[in-house]
C-alpha cells in the first residue's frame, strides 16, 4: 500500500472558502460605503463652517452686512459667488428662514443650516448674537 501525503487543499474546500469570504464582502461594502459617505459629509460640513467664519469676518472688515441664502438647496452670497457643496449634497436653512446677514459689528441674524447628502445630515447653528458658527450633529 502507498502511504498518502496530502499537500494543499481540495477543491472543495477552496470554494467554501471563497464563497464565504464573498459572503463577508457583500455585508462589508455598503456599510464601508455608508462610513465613507459619512466622512464626507463632515469634511463639508466643517469646511462650509470655515466658509461662514469667513464671511463674518468679511463682514466686518468691509463693514458691510453680508447675506448667505439656501434656495433650490444651493448656497448664494450676496457678495457675489456661492458656497460650493458636495455631489448632490443640499442645503437649507431651518424656521423657514430664507438667508442669514452677518453685520458689521460681528453679529447675525442667527440661524441653521442644514447640510444634507443621501441618507445623511448635519447641522450648522449660527448664534445671532455672537455670530459665533460651529458645527452640530446630525439630527
Amino acid at each position: 500500500m502507498f502511504a498518502r501525503h496530502e499537500h494543499g487543499y481540495t477543491l472543495i474546500e477552496l470554494l467554501v472558502v471563497l464563497g464565504i469570504l464573498g459572503l463577508i464582502a457583500a455585508f462589508a461594502v455598503p456599510v464601508a460605503g455608508r462610513a465613507v459617505e459619512g466622512v464626507m459629509l463632515q469634511t463639508d460640513a466643517r469646511a462650509l463652517v470655515v466658509a461662514m467664519r469667513r464671511l463674518e469676518a468679511a463682514a466686518v472688515a468691509q463693514q458691510q452686512t453680508i447675506s448667505l441664502s439656501a434656495a433650490d438647496g444651493k448656497l448664494k452670497v450676496s457678495s457675489g459667488g456661492g458656497l460650493e457643496l458636495p455631489d448632490g449634497g443640499e442645503a437649507k436653512l431651518s424656521d423657514g428662514a430664507d438667508h442669514i446677514d452677518f453685520f458689521p459689528d460681528g453679529t447675525t441674524t442667527g440661524g441653521d443650516l442644514t447640510l444634507s447628502q443621501g441618507g445623511s445630515s448635519l447641522r450648522v447653528e449660527v448664534a445671532w448674537l455672537s455670530g459665533e458658527v460651529k458645527l452640530v450633529d446630525g439630527q
